[in-house]
């Protein structure tokens, strides 16, 4: 089986079997729902241990679990020699299938509109050891390590 097909069957499993992205981190232990289901699309890696229980959970082979632990190719982006754009786009091709597939989890299916997205820049404070200013962007509040230390700090 490749690993678009294998994704797509442990996808399938964890659908089949009703488990959340959330009850699959837990199981897991290790990562974040939004990490596991951008992992689930191909755009993160889990190792073999937590593959391992990737497959526990979801009823799935150990073999076909595996396919989680491969390096993830990141070349569906659009092109742009803007490095501010292509952080944003990368954003989307890292975590917009996971974040969609959140949103129906937690929202059931619909559209999700930019309308009443918001998005912050500012800037936080400075760590003694690396005196650099940074712009925060806000994803989406489901589940964020980012965005709530970044909140914490500043």
């Amino acid at each position: 089986m490749d690993r678009t097909a294998a994704l797509q069957a442990i996808r399938n499993a964890r659908q089949t079997r009703g488990i959340s992205y959330d009850d699959l981190a837990k199981a897991i232990g290790t990562k974040d729902a939004t990490y596991l289901a951008a992992a689930l699309h191909g755009q993160h890696r889990l190792n073999a241990e937590e593959a391992k229980k990737l497959a526990e959970a979801v009823g799935v082979d150990a073999e076909t679990a595996m396919v989680t632990t491969a390096m993830p190719l990141r070349t569906d982006f659009p092109l742009t020699t803007d490095p501010f754009k292509y952080r944003l786009m990368e954003l989307v091709g890292v975590y917009g299938d996971a974040l969609r597939d959140r949103c129906n989890e937690l929202f059931g299916d619909g559209i999700l509109s930019a309308i009443d997205c918001h998005g912050a820049g500012g800037r936080l404070r400075r760590r003694p050891a690396r005196p650099v200013q940074r712009a925060v962007r806000r994803r989406h509040p489901l589940g964020d390590r980012l965005c709530r230390e970044a909140r914490e700090e500043g």
